[in-house]
This record gives C-alpha cells, structure tokens and sequence, in this order.
C-alpha cells in the first residue's frame, strides 16, 4: 500500500481591492487639505479686508499741491506693540508743496473708514528739504488677532 501524503494547498488570500489601499492615502490627503484651508481662511480674510482699507486710502482726495509719489503700500500683520492683535498698516508716499500745519491737519480730519468702519486719521512724516519734498502718510488701525497667525 503505497499511500502518499498528498499536501492539499491553503487556500489563497483574496486580494484586497485597489481602493481599499488607497483609502489612508485620501484621509491623509483630506486631512491635509481641510488643516491648510483652516489656517490660510483668516489670513484671506484679513488680506480682504485690508485691500478694501488701501481702495479707500487711494480713492480719497489729495490735498492741492499735493501728488502721488510712489504706489501706496499696505500691510496686516503685527505691526506695534506685543502680539495677540492685528494691525492694518496702509502707507501713503506723496510729495507736497503744503506748509507742514496745513497737511497735518487736512489728514487729522480724514474721513476715511477703517476695518470695521470707524474713521482713520493719517499720522503725517515730514523729509526735510524746499520745494515739493517727500511726505509719508501712515493709516493704522488695531484689531483683535483672531486666528490669523501674522498677528500671532
């Protein structure tokens, strides 16, 4: 009697299908994606917010005698002072033959709308010099930092 041991095979393990692997791949991803919108939504917002300040800025009138320098600048971020706020800074370079008193109180008496709509007044840095000479004004406005991490 010529008896064998015939080994029988284990059964095969069913392969698993494509998008069961590639399931960790798209929770990661998402996950990923939903972090960096939830960090980068506040500073749009402020980024927003701070064009809408500058488009006033720009579209105020100039007092006589004065024009235009260089294109005006605007910056949110944490500007003065220690952190948690958030400050809007909007830089207006012109040049003016005004008397310094003149110009000082034209953009103390601004009726320019801040952030959250009160009124800015523009704090005015002189060069020396004659004739048409450089002039800096400077619009900041406070706010609380939220979750913006530039005002952090």
């Amino acid at each position: 009697m010529d008896s064998t041991l015939s080994e029988t095979p284990a059964p095969a393990r069913p392969a698993v299908p494509l998008r069961r692997r590639i399931r960790p791949v798209w929770w990661v991803a998402a996950t990923l994606v939903a972090l960096t919108l939830m960090a980068l939504s506040p500073m749009w917002i402020n980024d927003m917010r701070l064009d809408g300040l500058v488009d006033r800025v720009r579209s105020y009138p100039l007092p006589p005698g004065t024009e235009p320098n260089i294109a005006i600048q605007g910056k949110v971020g944490l500007q003065v002072g220690d952190s948690n706020h958030c400050d809007y800074l909007v830089r207006l370079s012109l040049r003016t033959t005004l008397p310094a008193a003149a110009l000082i109180k034209y953009y103390e008496t601004t009726t320019i709308r801040g952030v959250n709509g009160a009124l800015l007044s523009g704090e005015v840095y002189f060069a020396q010099g004659k004739g048409p000479r450089p002039v800096i004004v400077e619009f900041l406005e406070l706010h609380d930092a939220g979750l913006d991490l530039r005002c952090r």
